[in-house]
């Protein structure tokens, strides 16, 4: 079991479950099966993809430290044994969102999971830069919840969660390569560091975590969430989260442990926005 989960990579398929939710919520829809439906189907798409991408990857992985006890390069699980696996998930996740969303939010579903196994995960050893494009990933989830519950993509509330998301995962991405530079580097993946030195890192990263806090402030403003309390919540924790993202900016004894605080700080922030509009949206106005 401990080793499905790795290879489903459990919290980052929870929170593109959660994202999805957040979507079809936030169109106005109530929770029902649907909902459930939409979410499970979201997050077996994402671990079949998380699955294909380990198998993939899988010489890489077992040249870095953190990740050579994933299921492949450590050998819990066969190359054919992952495929089939992920070809399961993908399939059963595409069935699900088919009978509860409909062919649009397959679609979706499929065109995530090509963007991230056929463009951005190729990428990655190409270019330093790859997140930039594969940031577009994050933005489908939140687009499939709210497709699913019949809303239009026009509409400026899920741009602006589809927006957060974009820019969310790009510090995301380049606080991990602060933190595991030189493993990405025997890995074999050319790393933001080599181009623009970790300075030049750091202060580009401060940059896009800045943004994101300013992203996540137009959530509501364009009325994604409405209740004062949330909105306040949300704005301290945007405050919170620029302030340590600006004290990167300053020499620390043991950097790499700062990095990987504003890394939780950051994510959590992303958590905190998608538990303020699902929690809106079950209890009204909090």
């Amino acid at each position: 079991m401990g080793a499905l989960m790795q290879l489903g990579r459990v919290r980052v398929t929870a929170l593109s479950s959660l994202s999805a939710g957040a979507g079809y919520l936030l169109c106005g829809s109530g929770p029902d099966l649907s909902l459930l439906g939409v979410m499970l189907g979201t997050g077996l798409m994402a671990a079949g993809a998380s699955a294909l991408n380990q198998v993939q990857e899988r010489e890489f992985d077992a040249r870095m430290e953190r990740t050579r006890t994933r299921p492949l390069p450590s050998g819990r699980i066969s190359v054919a044994m992952a495929l089939a696996i992920s070809l399961l998930w993908l399939l059963s996740g595409a069935a699900l969102l088919a009978l509860f969303g409909g062919p649009g939010v397959v679609a979706l579903g499929v065109l995530a999971a090509a963007l991230y196994n056929a463009l951005y995960t190729p990428l990655k050893r190409v270019t330093a830069f790859a997140v930039l494009p594969g940031s577009a990933i994050g933005a489908l989830p939140p687009a499939m919840g709210w497709l699913a519950a019949s809303g239009s993509l026009t509409d400026p509330r899920i741009l602006a969660l589809m927006g957060f998301f974009v820019i969310w995962q790009i510090p995301h991405f380049w606080l991990l390569v602060l933190c595991y530079g030189r493993d990405y580097e025997r890995g074999g993946f050319p790393t933001v560091i080599q181009r623009l030195g970790t300075g030049g890192t750091v202060r580009v990263t401060v940059i896009w975590i800045l943004a994101t806090g300013v992203a996540g402030l137009l959530v509501p403003l364009l009325g994604a969430l409405s209740g004062g309390p949330g909105r306040l919540l949300l704005a301290v924790s945007s405050v919170a989260l620029g302030a340590l993202a600006v004290g990167m900016l300053w020499p620390a004894k043991d950097e790499v442990r700062r990095f990987r605080r504003v890394f939780v700080a950051l994510n959590s922030f992303a958590l905190l926005l998608l538990v303020l509009v699902v929690t809106e949206r079950f209890a009204g106005q909090i």
